[in-house]
C-alpha cells in the first residue's frame, strides 16, 4: 500500500506588479499523496484581482505535472512527493508569466521545465486577437536563480557534488526563508531580532493574523523543537523534514504574549559563518552543541529582518 505523504512549502514573490497593496505576494502550498491520489490546496496572500487573464498554478515532482485554476485540486496521478515538489504560479494573457514559485525538497531545479509545460499547454489555447505567443516576454524573470539566491532548493544539478564535498549549505532548509534581499524599509539588527518592528505592511495589515491558519497547520502537522523553544524564551518551533534525515525548523516568537517574529532555521555545526544564501539576514541561535542560522520575519508587517554579523 502507498503511503501517506505531506509536504509544505512557502510561496515568494518572483515578478512583481500583481499584489494588492504594492507589496510582496506571497503564501502556502500544501501537496499530499496517497494510493495514486494527488490533493493540492493553496493559500495565497495579498494577490490582487484581475481583470484580464487568469492565474494558472502547476506543481511537478519531476517526472510528472499538474496545471490547475484555482486554489485546489484532488486527482488520480502517479505524481510522487518523495522528494519533493516544485509549484508555479504564472499569470496568463497572451503570454505566460510566472509570477511566484515554491520548492520542496531538491526540486528548485524542477521550476524552468514546469515553466515549460506551463507554456505549452496554455499556448494551445486560441490567443485573442491573433496575438502571437512571446516567450520572451518574461526574460526579465530569473525564478530559478532567484529560487536559489533565497534558498529555496539545490543548486543546478551540476554543482550538487560540489556542495556535498565541500559540506555547503543546507539549500532545502533555507528554502522557507522570504526574499531577504528585498523588503523596502527592512530594519537592521545586531547580531539578532531585537528592535523595533519595521512601518508598514508588506501583506497589507497583520501580516502574522493573515497568516495564521496555515501556521498553525504547520504546528500540527510537525513534531516540536523543545530544545529551540527552551533557548528562545517565547518561541513555539517544529522541525520540518525533507529527506536523508535533513530538517529546518519554522517557529514563531512571541514577546508578551504577542508574536513578532516568524522564524526559520537551518541546523549547523558553525557558529561563525551562515551559509551563503542566509548572509545578512541570519544570526546564530545556540542548541545543544550545535545551533541554528535563524531567520526572522516581523510577524506585523511580513517584512525580513536585516542581520548584521560582526
Amino acid at each position: 500500500m502507498a503511503a501517506y505523504i505531506k509536504k509544505i512549502a512557502v510561496i515568494k514573490q518572483v515578478k512583481s506588479g500583481f499584489s494588492a497593496d504594492g507589496g510582496n505576494i506571497s503564501g502556502l502550498v500544501k501537496a499530499e499523496t496517497y494510493a495514486g491520489f494527488l490533493k493540492v490546496e493553496v493559500s495565497l496572500i495579498n494577490f490582487a484581482p484581475i481583470t484580464e487573464g487568469r492565474y494558472v498554478l502547476g506543481i511537478t515532482d519531476g517526472l510528472n505535472t499538474v496545471i490547475f485554476d484555482g486554489l485546489s485540486y484532488e486527482g488520480e496521478t502517479e505524481f510522487s512527493l518523495s522528494s519533493g515538489f516544485a509549484f508555479l504560479v504564472c499569470f496568463c494573457h497572451n503570454t505566460v508569466a510566472p509570477i511566484a514559485s515554491a520548492a520542496c525538497g531538491q526540486m528548485a531545479c524542477a521550476l524552468p521545465d514546469l515553466k515549460e509545460e506551463m507554456t505549452k499547454r496554455e499556448n494551445i489555447r486560441p490567443q485573442r486577437g491573433g496575438a502571437a505567443y512571446d516567450d520572451e516576454a518574461i526574460s526579465e524573470v530569473n525564478y530559478y536563480e532567484r529560487s536559489v539566491q533565497s534558498g529555496a532548493a539545490v543548486r543546478a544539478a551540476e554543482t550538487k557534488e560540489e556542495e556535498r564535498n565541500s559540506g555547503g549549505e543546507d539549500e532545502a532548509a533555507a528554502c522557507a526563508v522570504k526574499s531577504e534581499k528585498e523588503g523596502r524599509g527592512a530594519r537592521t539588527a545586531a547580531g539578532g531580532a531585537g528592535g523595533e518592528p519595521s512601518v508598514g505592511g508588506l501583506a497589507g495589515g497583520d501580516f502574522y493574523s493573515r497568516m495564521e491558519a496555515d501556521i498553525k497547520k504547520i504546528f500540527a502537522a510537525y513534531p516540536k523543537e523543545a530544545a529551540l523553544e527552551k533557548a528562545m524564551e517565547g518561541g513555539r518551533f517544529v522541525k520540518i523534514a525533507y529527506g536523508n534525515g535533513k530538517y529546518y525548523v519554522f517557529g514563531v516568537l512571541s514577546i508578551e504574549g504577542k508574536p513578532r517574529y516568524i522564524c526559520y532555521g537551518v541546523p549547523s555545526q558553525n557558529p561563525d559563518t551562515p551559509p551563503p544564501s542566509l548572509k545578512d539576514c541570519a544570526s546564530f541561535v545556540p542548541v545543544d552543541g550545535g545551533g541554528y542560522w535563524m531567520t526572522y520575519q516581523d510577524a506585523s508587517t511580513g517584512i525580513s529582518v536585516t542581520i548584521t554579523n560582526a
